[in-house]
């Protein structure tokens, strides 16, 4: 029997987020352009030039993005731990051949993340699954229909509904092209709703009359009042979170980070209150409002916490939001976890992170007596599998 370590180790995973593009990519992918392409670039730690290296190393060497990614490259490609000014370059000519190889990204996917599967959130092509159904599920990005009220607007990856689905002459028209295009994706495979609103708009969303969404659709935006826009946002927001729950879709939520003044979870209570058959799903722990998480998973049997992305945001703020589930959630198939990265060598570091924490939570609950290995045993497999398959019928 495999020791309590190398059984969270060893167990596979189904990543409930990703972003990966499809592979191989065309660009030769230096270190550069890997970091640039990750969390890690998200620091804003300048890399434009090989006089950069030294100061990015030092700058860069505790934060967990960069930490988690570091591991995960030094295991695929075996240069003695750490990332230094003298071996950057040949680290560089090893990472431009290999992610010239689909075969590449195939293994690093099956073998080291052991992901038996992963939702794709695709959003500048939402619901494609990079033409690979066999490792990826995609979701369906719904960001544009809260931006679809005339042509000219888009949400904040450029999207607008009507250039991708269709031109609709009122506002009636509109709503049932929204409807169509969700049932269309469930029919092409699409096994969530994801919303990334974080990024766009505050997550409050409040009931809006019919009435003062239509008055919007048609505005240009120039004519459109900030007020206006949020009223039809709210609007279709609303109607969308009673389209996840009849057509049985998980509706994943980016809560936390993005806008930070309006991504706080609690805004999203008036929706989970008022859509009780939706199944919402409250993405990377809502941090750093974490335990306003666990509260959500408290006191809603329709709220699913995923703790994607959350260990390499902050991997100790992750520990004790898990600690605080196992305690909190109302049963053990609350919990669930992804890699969202763009790249599967970094969704690798991402897999890395998880399973050191969940690693570490699950021995501390038993070294103090919490519970016996066996039942965190079962709580491991469900966070990284059987609880994904439950949620998302995969």
């Amino acid at each position: 029997m495999l020791s309590f370590s190398d059984c969270i180790d060893n167990l596979p995973i189904i990543s409930t987020h990703e972003h990966h593009t499809p592979f191989p990519t065309d660009e030769c992918c230096s270190l550069e352009t890997i970091f640039a392409n990750s969390y890690v670039g998200w620091c804003g730690v300048k890399l434009n030039k090989k006089e950069d290296r030294r100061r990015f190393l030092e700058l860069i060497c505790g934060n967990s993005y960069f930490v988690w990614y570091e591991k995960a490259l030094n295991d695929i490609f075996h240069f003695g731990g750490e990332i230094t000014v003298d071996n950057w370059d040949s680290i560089s000519d090893m990472t431009c051949e290999a992610y010239k190889h689909a075969e590449f990204h195939t293994d690093i996917f099956i073998n080291k993340c052991r992901f038996t599967r992963a939702i794709l959130d695709a959003y500048t092509d939402p619901g494609f699954d990079n033409r690979r159904p066999d490792l990826y599920a995609p979701s369906f990005r719904i960001n544009s229909f809260l931006y679809g009220n005339h042509i000219e607007c888009s949400d904040h990856n450029g999207n607008n509904a009507q250039k991708l689905y269709g031109e609709c002459s009122d506002f009636d028209e509109y709503l049932v092209m929204i409807e169509r295009v969700i049932a269309e994706m469930k029919d092409r495979g699409c096994v969530a709703l994801k919303s990334a609103l974080a990024y766009d708009r505050s997550l409050e969303f409040k009931p809006q009359s019919k009435q003062v969404a239509e008055k919007v659709f048609g505005k240009r935006p120039v004519s459109v009042t900030p007020e206006e826009r949020k009223a039809f946002g709210d609007f279709i927001f609303d109607y969308i979170c009673l389209l996840a729950a009849k057509y049985n879709l998980p509706l994943q939520n980016h809560t936390g980070l993005a806008n930070l003044s309006g991504s706080n979870p609690m805004n999203l209570i008036p929706m989970i209150e008022k859509h009780g058959d939706t199944k919402f799903v409250l993405f990377h722990g809502g941090y750093p409002w974490t335990e306003e998480i666990a509260a959500l998973s408290h006191n809603y049997g329709n709220v699913y916490a995923d703790i994607c992305w959350l260990p390499t945001i902050c991997t100790s703020a992750s520990e004790r939001l898990l600690h605080s589930l196992i305690e909190t959630a109302r049963d053990t198939s609350r919990i669930t976890w992804g890699g969202d990265s763009w790249f599967v060598t970094e969704s690798y570091g991402q897999a890395l992170a998880a399973r050191y924490v969940v690693k570490n939570v699950l021995s501390e609950k038993i070294s103090q007596g919490y519970m016996m290995e066996g039942r965190a045993r079962m709580i491991a497999e469900r966070i990284f599998t059987r609880n994904a398959e439950e949620l998302y019928g995969l």
